[in-house]
């Protein structure tokens, strides 16, 4: 009784901390402010799946182990301090290792003193008694995946074995292989059936078919695929299901940089199935090799007004005078789950699943361009409260995907302006803020984006003077614009001429000023791009501005396009410019060239965010969706084989690798998504966690397994010292690992 009763005491002191440490989540709950820890639940769940991994990956070495007759001294779930658990001939406590059974200070005094029967203090004193078990189950203060401690094996120190028959050390070796790839093994049929689930008929998940969305302007497509096209397999091999975007995506971002594919497309509109051969390259903006693609957007509309009207977003849009004319228009959607169901009249509904085309878009996309400028009317429905709205939206033009400028023509290129220069950085020091018009850089006068972004980069850390003009706050008004005009109002200039001494600094090997150069459309005002030029020949003077293109009025950089857009190659454009000394009127040869940059390299665009096209991947019944369950979990397998070999060629940037913090905010921000998601993710990461465990590395599993196969060609284990450098090696070599990928999962959340 004394026994039983110490321990009780001792247990409710300990289930005390539990119950008040979950008191202010009861209270929060009680309040109706769950809203509040959402984003602490999101994280708590993504956790919990990473540790749910982790633990069945320790539970294939423990089933196995014990299978093998190997002594486990520990199985705990979580990790950290022991909170509590079970061992036989022990019973349940709470505290440390169960070496002693929990006994009061005044239990342990009347045991010294004799007060209390033998059989007592054997229990609390005999823990080697033949009823007590030799693995303690236990729950760890920390509740992130687990492990299991065998007699005679331990990672970090491989000097710890023992002459027990039962020892890790001491069982044959195919034994001791079957335990260490055990975890493995577990974690990739966790995998399979994760995907198996998700991908049965009545759940399935949503990916982006692999239909081409756009195409990068310089890259493998241009010109190969168009918007619309749908690619329905690589090399001839189709896949179970539909071919994904992501597939395309891996087969280019993990080839060897010299293999061609050829990718079996359905030509849009046709229906033509045509083989196009495409050899990736390295793409500048991802850092991947790639074929130039782009996914298909949807015509779901992201968020709400809120999002797109706010003044986070005019700060980010370049075309402040376009966004400021749709603005009042896009307040009308004030809730989230708007869709576009039509644009002036042409409807834009789709078919429901199976028979769903997913090229909307290309309707909406083709006839937002063919209006070169002008106003369009959009038809959007919410989908939550079955409201139906029309707004009249104004595009604005913008250079296609992997351009990164807008063209020069006749030798003209519209003026630079500043945007907001990086916190702390040499221009921000140095007094330079956004808006400002650039109009020297070293030496050069009025540069082009080009210019600019050159000098810089050439000043080698001296000194660099750079003349702005400043807007007056004062004196300078936005002209009123509506949603009805044809294109935006231009932007009155009143200015004043600033000059700083700027010095570049080097980062990565580039000098930098820390601003974001770009072409400013709201006026009319132009740089001479070349001094060879045919316009620089004209004499216009630096307050000179384009007045009218083929005697069409023109008020800013983006109706100058629009007129040109609209104009036969190969023929003469008169251009009319308003001078100090009056207006100048020349012709100009427009080219064939010069017609491509403005009709292919430039395409007009309404500024909504659109979510992805999806297309639900799902099998028509359970052997099917197990069957698919494979096929991805084969493809996860392969792929992450293909990016370590694609680390050694050097084709993938090593700042693409993320550890668990990176998965971590993956697995966070997938979860808006839907719990479908968030298992796919799991099961993921799963078959990541499987191959890269078993990679022949010190300290995982594979190196573990790598010495065993040695030890059967030599006929006995590698002597402990070279063990023990072995391990010490591979302890460095993965703590500089894990800082290499904390690193780039820190720059996830710049």
């Amino acid at each position: 009784m004394l026994h039983t009763a110490s321990r009780c005491a001792a247990q409710l002191r300990r289930s005390r901390i539990a119950l008040y440490s979950t008191l202010p989540l009861a209270a929060v709950a009680g309040a109706g402010m769950m809203d509040a820890v959402q984003p602490a639940l999101r994280l708590l769940y993504i956790l919990l799946g990473f540790s749910l991994i982790i633990f069945l990956h320790e539970l294939g070495h423990f089933v196995v182990a014990r299978l093998c007759s190997v002594k486990c001294l520990a199985f705990s779930i979580g990790i950290g301090p022991r909170l509590c658990g079970w061992k036989k001939g022990v019973g349940f406590n709470f505290g440390g290792e169960p070496t002693t059974v929990d006994i009061t200070k005044e239990d342990a005094k009347k045991i010294a003193d004799n007060q209390v029967g033998v059989t007592f203090k054997e229990q609390t004193s005999n823990l080697a008694h033949k009823d007590v078990g030799d693995c303690d189950y236990r729950l760890s203060w920390l509740p992130l995946g687990g492990y299991v401690r065998m007699l005679g094996q331990d990672d970090m120190d491989p000097t710890k074995v023992s002459s027990d028959p039962n020892a890790f050390n001491q069982r044959p070796i195919w034994q001791r292989m079957c335990i260490v790839s055990a975890g493995v093994i577990m974690n990739l049929i966790f995998a399979a059936v994760c995907f198996s689930i998700i991908f049965s008929p009545g759940i399935g998940v949503d990916f982006p078919p692999a239909r081409v969305g756009s195409v990068a302007y310089g890259m493998p497509a241009w010109h190969q695929l168009y918007m619309g096209d749908q690619i329905v397999s690589i090399n001839g091999e189709k896949p179970r299901g539909f071919l994904e975007f992501t597939d395309v995506m891996m087969a280019s971002a993990l080839s060897n940089g010299s293999e061609t594919f050829t990718l079996d497309v359905l030509r849009y509109g046709s229906g033509e199935l045509v083989h196009i051969p495409l050899k990736p390259q390295l793409s500048p903006n991802s850092g991947f090799l790639a074929f130039g693609l782009e996914t298909m957007p949807s015509l779901k509309i992201y968020g709400s007004s809120a999002d797109y009207t706010s003044a986070e977003a005019e700060k980010a849009s370049s075309h402040r005078v376009t966004f400021l004319t749709n603005q009042p228009q896009l307040n009308k959607l004030q809730n989230e789950g708007w869709k576009i169901t039509a644009v002036d009249g042409i409807d834009l509904r789709d078919q429901p699943e199976p028979n769903a085309t997913h090229d909307k878009y290309v309707l909406l996309y083709h006839h937002v361009n063919e209006q070169n400028g002008k106003a369009v009317t959009l038809t959007v429905e919410n989908a939550h409260t079955k409201v139906t709205q029309q707004i009249t939206m104004l595009p604005y033009i913008e250079p296609v995907p992997g351009e990164s400028k807008y063209p020069t023509v006749f030798g003209l290129a519209p003026q630079v302006m500043i945007g907001d220069p990086e916190s702390k950085s040499p221009a921000d020091r140095a007094g330079l803020r956004a808006g400002d018009r650039i109009t020297l850089v070293g030496d050069r006068t009025y540069p082009d984006v080009d210019a600019v972004r050159k000098i810089i980069a050439g000043s080698e850390g001296h000194p660099l003077t750079i003349e702005v003009e400043r807007l007056d706050p004062t004196t300078t008004t936005l002209a009123s614009a509506t949603a009805t005009s044809s294109t935006p109002a231009a932007e009155p200039v009143s200015a004043k001429t600033q000059t700083f001494t700027v010095t570049a600094k080097k980062v990565s090997g580039n000098y930098i000023i820390g601003i974001p150069p770009y072409q400013d459309l709201r006026s009319a005002r132009f740089v001479l791009a070349s001094p060879d030029s045919e316009a620089a020949t004209l004499g216009l003077d630096s307050g000179a501005t384009i007045a009218a293109i083929d005697g069409q009025p023109v008020a800013n950089w983006q109706e100058i396009y629009s007129a040109l857009r609209a104009k036969s190659p190969d023929s003469q454009v008169p251009v009319t410019f308003n001078t100090t000394k009056g207006p100048l009127t020349h012709a100009f040869a427009f080219t064939q060239a010069q017609s491509e940059l403005v009709k292919d390299h430039l395409h007009f665009l309404l500024g909504l965010s659109l979510a992805n096209e999806t297309k639900t991947q799902k099998g028509d019944n359970a052997a099917q969706a197990m069957l698919l369950g494979m096929d991805h979990t084969k493809k996860f397998i392969l792929n992450v084989y293909m990016t370590l070999a694609g680390l050694f060629r050097r084709t993938v940037d090593p700042s693409n690798l993320h550890g668990i913090v990176g998965i971590t905010k993956v697995g966070y921000d997938v979860q808006e998504k839907g719990i479908v998601w968030l298992w796919y993710v799991l099961a993921m990461v799963s078959v990541n966690l499987a191959v890269a465990n078993f990679l022949p590395l010190p300290i995982v599993d594979g190196g573990m397994f790598l010495l065993l196969i040695l030890e059967k060609v030599r006929g006995r284990p590698l002597p402990l010292k070279v063990q023990s450098a072995i391990q010490t090696a591979g302890i460095v070599l993965l703590a500089g690992l894990f800082l290499f990928v904390t690193m780039n999962d820190i720059k996830l959340f710049r």
